[in-house]
């Protein structure tokens, strides 16, 4: 038998996935800023803003300029990473 699994609800299944990426990614961004690894900032900000872009969510356009002004804030304060 067919589940009764929507389009709208598999929909709804990528937007809060998206969201949870972005706002995991923006938490990893703070982490490697904190410890002082700028390459993994870089990548967690791209991970996350990647993530922005599948939804239309407000909340993880906020989470992802997050992990990117942790990124920008650990080259700062870190240098640039070979």
């Amino acid at each position: 038998m067919i589940s009764n699994y929507t389009h709208a609800q598999s929909k709804a299944d990528k937007e809060k996935t998206a969201n949870d990426r972005a706002r995991t990614e923006r938490d990893n961004a703070a982490h490697a800023r904190d410890k002082g690894d700028v390459k993994g900032a870089e990548k967690a900000a791209n991970r996350a803003e990647k993530a922005a872009k599948e939804t239309s969510n407000k909340d993880a356009q906020k989470d992802a300029k997050d992990a990117r002004d942790a990124a920008n804030d650990a080259k700062e304060k870190h240098g640039k990473q070979q």
